[in-house]
């Protein structure tokens, strides 16, 4: 878990936090909505540390299946619908390149090397 948070989550919760909502928080109706998800990122990060630190109780994993589960849906139901009403074609297109560049660079930053040598010959 704690490795898939460090190669994926961690690069998507900064580009949502440093590309889509400054621009969500435009629009003063969707400033709870903003603020929730934010709570989300710092409750998830701090269920990602103890994960790592081996200190989440096996509870702790459904709890954290759900509010993920929750936090996404909040995301596409919520925030990019109402944001597709509120900007224009443009700007979602704009905010979509740069995600995807993030997201992307993320990707890359997390490919494995490919096997040594010595590795395959064993």
């Amino acid at each position: 878990m704690e490795q898939h948070f460090r190669a994926e989550i961690r690069f998507h919760f900064a580009a949502e936090e440093d590309v889509l909502f400054p621009v969500a928080r435009q629009f003063a109706e969707l400033n709870p909505v903003v603020d929730q998800l934010l709570s989300d990122h710092a409750w998830l990060r701090a269920q990602f540390a103890k994960a790592e630190a081996r200190t989440m109780a096996a509870s702790g994993i459904t709890e954290f299946a759900h509010r993920l589960s929750a936090h996404i849906r909040n995301e596409e139901r919520v925030l990019f619908e109402r944001l597709q009403d509120l900007v224009t074609e443009d700007e979602m297109n704009r905010l979509g390149l740069q995600l995807d560049k993030i997201l992307q660079d993320a990707e890359q930053s997390c490919i494995l090397p490919p096997p040594s040598k010595d590795s395959a010959a064993g």
